[in-house]
């Protein structure tokens, strides 16, 4: 059905009226795109909307769009399709010099079609939607923007704020692991949703994803041999509807908080793509000449520009990488559209170079120039392993690295030399429980935290305890530590907890408070135990009812109780309030209560006369060690693993 045929129900025109049918809508005029005539066509001059009711009957829209003849050269205009008041379509920055293109939508059945042109320079703007038609037939597949491959089109888009995506074959398992273990603990992104464009998805990738709660995105490709499933991350947009897109490669490492990125997103030009530069690309060097010489890092050859019809956009010298891409809905929609231009002969220069798996980013930087829609990041957020070599150290538990003497936010371990790099800290961030992303469980984690500040409040009151938590002015910025405790929790079904060496109550009221949320019981340890603890968590009692359980009087010896009763515990917290010897043998008892798959963590109260250095010195006799539980802000908490003597 052409558009052309139906009556809009809203139009807005700039100048003129409403053109229709090979009618300019304007001055007599008729509509001449590059010489050509087209009778079937509809235009209205900036800025400039027109709707139709489609009553549900059609699933997606395809038109041509570009400039009638009359427009004035070196003119630019956005143009956007929404159905139902949502973006599905945008060429942002499109100029009157370019040949028509092509764009094409899904509908999903929408009611109501809107077209919509912009531009900053009204006078002389004439743009045409030409042969506009509306299809009843469902897009099952999208084809990546370099063809080949393909995604499954969802009946309904899933929606959210933030989307953080990525790629996976199963050997990317593992770095994959590490980068969202990394990303949920350093990145300040839990409340964002995680999807992955997948290729040949096994039992490893479906787990993989359901431990971060991630969405696996199947991916079909024509020629199995050929790695072009990133082709089709460019895509994104039309496969989830979300207002900020974060895109990161599978082989980074996240060490710092990327929350500057979405708020970047939010306060930029909206079509504006988010990037870091490529490193050792001298900055003179223009896309034409790494194009057309065989160089890093497209391994081009003469007279490719021509082939790919690269116009001035080659004259640009802002050459990005593809690690990191973040951008609106508005800017990965109109990537997507410029780096079709390029096709069909994109596909088969892609193709040319075998073993070369990111010549697509030429596309990709072709089209930044094309548009002139990009904002340049802090170099910082995109360390590129490949040829980088940052000072990376490991203290207290932390990965932190630094390049020219700033602090690195994203390790990106990419080619052969970069994957060297990271065999070093291979599985050093995938060990995590509980790392669920886009779960935001605002009213039970709320109702945690004023239980930690309470408990505080309470403590800072009497100054007897205050030599029994010397770090209580610290508690705000510590927060994560007992989020960490949180989430854990939460990751079980009705767990056994106990805890060992309470003092005055600070971390049993939060584990009474964190257990009642899934159904959990706790059992508290404490010799001697004082009249301020019963006071802390006697308003925490009642919440669980006769799920929790104090026991006053000697550690070791109820420990020992516990073990010829055969109690098993699913989580077990030892403190270090004591001396080593007493720490020791405590944690080495609590160990032998973990049920199977359970997890004991000692949490360092760095109390004067214990240190987890000689600590793990009397436990590797056990062979048992304490490792730190990695992330920038989990000091003070560590997990007990098996210790192999290498001698």
């Amino acid at each position: 059905m052409l558009l052309c045929n139906l009556v809009p129900s809203h139009v807005e025109c700039g100048f003129g009226t409403l053109g229709i049918n090979g009618k300019l809508g304007h001055s007599d005029s008729y509509v001449r795109v590059k010489s050509r005539h087209h009778s079937t066509s509809i235009s209205f001059q900036p800025p400039g909307k027109i709707t139709y009711d489609l009553n549900g009957d059609y699933e997606h829209f395809t038109t041509m769009i570009g400039f009638n003849d009359t427009s004035f050269p070196g003119l630019k205009a956005d143009f956007l399709i929404y159905a139902d008041d949502i973006l599905v379509g945008a060429a942002c920055g499109v100029s009157v010099e370019e040949q028509p293109r092509e764009m094409s939508v899904n509908l999903n059945g929408a009611r109501r079609l809107e077209l919509v042109v912009e531009t900053t320079t009204h006078q002389g703007c004439h743009p045409v939607w030409i042969a506009p038609s509306l299809h009843k037939d469902s897009m099952h597949r999208i084809p990546g923007v370099l063809g080949r491959a393909y995604g499954v089109v969802p009946s309904v888009l899933p929606s959210c704020e933030k989307c953080i995506f990525t790629t996976l074959t199963p050997s990317f398992v593992p770095l994959l692991d590490d980068m969202l273990g990394s990303l949920y603990l350093n990145g300040d992104c839990q409340d964002a949703s995680i999807f992955i464009f997948t290729l040949n998805a096994d039992e490893k990738c479906r787990r993989l994803a359901s431990k971060y709660n991630a969405t696996l995105i199947p991916i079909t490709v024509e020629d199995s041999n050929t790695l072009v499933l990133k082709s089709l991350i460019y895509s994104v947009a039309s496969f989830i509807n979300a207002d900020y897109y974060l895109m990161l490669d599978a082989d980074m490492l996240i060490l710092k908080s990327l929350k500057s990125i979405f708020d970047t997103i939010k306060v930029s030009n909206e079509p504006n793509i988010l990037v870091c530069r490529e490193y050792t690309i001298p900055h003179n060097a223009t896309l034409r000449h790494l194009i057309t010489h065989d160089i890093y890092p497209y391994h081009g050859a003469p007279f490719e520009d021509v082939f790919l019809n690269i116009g001035d956009e080659g004259e640009s010298n802002f050459i990005v990488n593809g690690g990191l891409i973040a951008g609106s809905r508005r800017a990965w929609l109109s990537l997507d559209s410029a780096m079709r231009t390029y096709l069909p002969n994109s596909t088969i220069w892609d193709t040319q170079k075998t073993g070369i798996t990111w010549r697509e980013q030429a596309i990709f930087n072709l089209a930044l120039a094309k548009t002139q829609h990009c904002s340049e990041l802090s170099p910082y957020l995109n360390v590129q392993m490949l040829h980088a070599t940052p000072d990376i150290k490991e203290e207290e538990g932390m990965v932190v690295a630094f390049e020219n003497r700033q602090p690195v936010s994203i390790l990106h371990f990419n080619g052969a030399p970069g994957k060297e790099k990271y065999k070093h800290f291979s599985g050093k961030f995938s060990h995590l429980p509980n790392c669920k992303f886009g779960i935001n469980d605002i009213g039970a984690f709320t109702d945690f935290a004023q239980t930690i500040f309470s408990c505080a409040k309470t403590i800072k009151n009497k100054p007897h305890l205050r030599s029994d938590y010397f770090d209580i002015e610290e508690l705000p910025s510590n927060i994560h530590l007992y989020k960490f405790v949180f989430d854990v929790i939460a990751d079980l079904d009705k767990p056994r907890i106990l805890e060992v060496s309470s003092r005055a109550g600070l971390m049993t009221r939060c584990l009474i408070s964190a257990s009642k949320h899934s159904s959990g019981t706790v059992t508290s340890i404490e010799s001697n135990t004082s009249d301020d603890f019963y006071e802390i968590i006697e308003s925490q009692i009642n919440t669980i009812k006769s799920g929790y359980n104090h026991v006053d009087g000697d550690i070791l010896v109820s420990l020992k109780n516990f073990e010829d009763e055969s109690q098993k515990f699913d989580l077990i917290i030892c403190g270090t309030h004591s001396n080593i010897r007493n720490i020791c043998s405590q944690i080495v008892l609590a160990n032998k209560l973990l049920a199977p798959g359970g997890t004991l963590y000692v949490m360092d109260s760095k109390y004067p006369i214990c240190d987890i250095e000689s600590l793990n010195k009397r436990l590797n006799i056990s062979e048992l060690k304490l490792s730190p539980v990695y992330g920038d802000r989990l000091k003070g908490i560590r997990v007990l693993e098996k210790f192999v003597n290498s001698k």
